[in-house]
């Protein structure tokens, strides 16, 4: 994979893509640095009003480095130009839905906008719906967005429609679990059902770290750590 996502690098190094793609690679590898190189270079040499996707995930990544202010500054961002843009793809509400669900955590911002952040992602992911159904990574983000209000009732629906759409998508599986898991503490569901969505994550990517962590949870909640 380093060595494919270079090569890339080396056929367009104007090409945002390929440095997004890069930067994704070394954030799985654990290189925050440089993953958030990448992604700066992705945002720079997207065009105007566009790179919803590298402008989230080079938030995310900073906020998760403790730079909450610039990541706030890039999340609004992406509302500005959000507002500038017509005829977006679904893919890119979701991009939105994405940003607007992160900035509801900062309340500075959000205190700028007539309605509530989780309002603003609604409408940006019925919009992509409208136009894609069946778009997995839509129904993943609604499931999110009620995962992070409590509703687990609702982040279940969301999260099983997504695995029912692609029971391949390993992010969809583990946000299945997630919320399995959260109605299992709240007295519904069973705890075996969490871990064999999480296996069919693996099964689906076995690159996959949200899943890897989530069942390293599970085994220092259950008192065995070994199997952590």
């Amino acid at each position: 994979a380093d060595k494919a996502t270079t090569e890339l690098l080396q056929l367009d190094r104007t090409e945002p893509l390929c440095h997004l793609v890069r930067g994704r690679y070394l954030l799985l590898k654990g290189d925050l640095e440089g993953a958030d190189g990448a992604f700066e270079l992705a945002v720079a040499l997207a065009k105007d009003g566009e790179g919803f996707e590298q402008k989230v995930r080079l938030a995310e990544l900073r906020s998760e480095r403790g730079k909450k202010k610039e990541a706030s500054a890039l999340l609004a961002k992406i509302l500005s130009d959000y507002q500038e843009r017509e005829n977006l793809a679904p893919v890119e509400f979701v991009w939105v839905a994405r940003a607007c669900r992160l900035l509801d955590f900062d309340s500075e911002v959000k205190a700028e906008y007539a309605q509530k952040m989780t309002a603003y992602a609604r409408q940006m992911l019925d919009q992509a719906l409208d136009k894609d159904p069946r778009l997995t990574s839509a129904l993943v983000e609604y499931g999110q967005l009620y995962l992070d209000k409590g509703d687990t009732p609702a982040a279940s629906t969301a999260f099983e429609k997504a695995v029912k759409a692609d029971p391949n998508d390993a992010v969809a599986r583990v946000g299945f679990a997630r919320a399995l898991e959260g109605a299992y503490y709240k007295g519904s569901g069973r705890y075996g059902d969490v871990e064999a969505e999480l296996k069919k994550a693996l099964a689906a990517d076995p690159t996959c770290a949200e899943a890897h962590t989530t069942l390293a949870q599970m085994a220092v909640t259950d008192g065995e750590p070994e199997r952590a």
